[in-house]
């Protein structure tokens, strides 16, 4: 009789029970689906297109801003959209806009190093810790190429990392075993730790992969000094000092962005390039119709005779370098080339007047009043050269040549307790440097 109760009662309490596990199972599968449902949600849901308020005074960097613009608003879940878009504000400075499109390149696209290579670039300018994060970041990426890891490198290098830069050097030469950066940034670790023999086979293997980078010669110069060779140190010291000053390292990412770029002076960068890639006739096509297209600026003729001066081609080298001082008389850097080309031949009246030109715009350029001196020398003028070579001196303190050179027109015109001093402090700065020693001996 009291079991059909009790039975009922059991029933009542599994019911209770299976409700509150069925009522759990919902909640939890509605929170699932609406989390599921949210993660479709954001990843379906289109970025929203910023509103760049930009000014910019040149009509073709806004049309090609804007193109890019509009490229985004069509396609606004594609990461190639948004990083040309990136990469355009990158290439004409629009820096902050630039990281806003290339952090939303990246997150559309997680694995592709470029946008986060870009990005990384601009954080180290304004945040070298969380910029170096980035650029790691960048490197543990499957498809990482080797520049990204010699770039990470000389970061890592430039905040006392060495061992992390050796590692990331040798995983650009597991890539690319010739990459005349990676061979240089192991030349320099070797060179600092005074391993000099393994700096010196690194540092030569640089130099034929990269026959115009002055940087290696500099430091093979360096290497041959504290290895007691001091004929090798100044050949090498001298082959530096006819190379170019500047050093492009290839960098296809900065070189896609830069490429955006339209004014004169990008396009002229981009010209530099490809004679730093030994396309030295490409490079002369390339400026010459940049000429054409603007016949009255001076920067692309300038150039253009940088790169005969290059070239060893001097009546080509005046001719351009005439036609940029004659747009622009008060540059300094065309007239003390044009002064240059014009020693190289053997035409030191006029050369001189360009160095006199140079010294009159900044007359605290040492290199000017030291080409000025030897131009003066030729010309019979040895007065004139020793007050050149003082200023020059005095310009610059650790200019060793202007040193020795005084030193020798003094001696010569008798004046032997100047002379010494000159001299002295020549081999003083320039150890090395036999020339000098050699007229300091016979002084004394």
């Amino acid at each position: 009789m009291n079991e059909l109760p009790i039975q009922a009662s059991r029933t009542a309490a599994i019911s209770k029970k299976s409700l509150r596990l069925f009522g759990g199972l919902l909640l939890a599968c509605l929170v699932m689906g609406g989390g599921v449902g949210y993660y479709y949600w954001r990843l379906t849901r289109p970025p929203v297109v910023p509103a760049f308020s930009l000014k910019c005074n040149d009509p073709a960097v806004e049309r090609v801003i804007e193109n890019a613009h509009q490229e985004v608003a069509k396609e606004p879940n594609s990461d190639k959209a948004w990083g040309r878009l990136g990469m355009v504000l990158f290439a004409h400075g629009f820096f902050s806009e630039a990281q806003t499109c290339l952090a939303q390149a990246s997150d559309l696209a997680p694995h592709e190093p470029r946008w986060a290579y870009l990005r990384a670039l601009l954080v180290l300018q304004e945040d070298r810790t969380a910029g170096l994060d980035l650029l790691e970041h960048t490197a543990i990426l499957a498809n990482s190429p080797a520049f990204v890891h010699a770039r990470l490198a000389e970061e890592l290098f430039e905040n006392g990392r060495f061992d992390e830069a050796a590692e990331h050097y040798h995983q650009a030469l597991h890539s690319s075993p010739n990459d005349p950066r990676a061979l240089l940034g192991l030349g320099r670790l070797a060179l600092q730790r005074g391993d000099l023999q393994e700096s010196l086979g690194y540092l030569k293997k640089s130099t034929v992969s990269a026959p115009t980078a002055r940087v290696p010669h500099a430091l093979l110069a360096e290497v041959h000094f504290r290895m007691g060779k001091l004929a090798a140190a100044d050949q090498e010291k001298r082959t530096a000092a006819e190379l170019p000053e500047e050093q492009y390292w290839p960098d296809p990412y900065y070189d896609q962005a830069t490429d955006l770029q339209f004014t004169v002076d990008a396009r002229i960068d981009r010209a530099s390039r490809l004679l730093h890639q030994g396309k030295a006739d490409e490079t002369v096509r390339a400026l010459s119709e940049l000429i054409q297209e603007y016949p009255d600026a001076a920067a692309p003729r300038a150039a253009l005779g940088r790169v005969f001066i290059y070239l060893k081609d001097w009546p080509a080298a005046e001719r351009a370098l005439t036609e940029a001082t004659e747009r622009n008389k008060d540059h300094l850097k065309y007239q003390c080339d044009l002064g240059y080309v014009l020693m190289r031949q053997q035409r030191f009246s006029e050369a001189a007047e360009c160095y006199r030109k140079a010294v009159s715009l900044k007359p605290g350029h040492a290199l000017a009043h030291y080409f000025l001196a030897q131009c003066l020398m030729h010309s019979k003028d040895q007065g004139g050269a020793i007050e050149e070579l003082r200023k020059a001196a005095n310009c610059k303190p650790d200019f060793a040549d202007a040193f020795r050179e005084l030193g020798r027109l003094l001696a010569e015109s008798g004046a032997k307790a100047e002379a010494t001093a000159a001299l002295e402090q020549a081999v003083q700065l320039a150890p090395e440097d036999q020339t000098a020693r050699r007229l300091l001996q016979s002084v004394h």
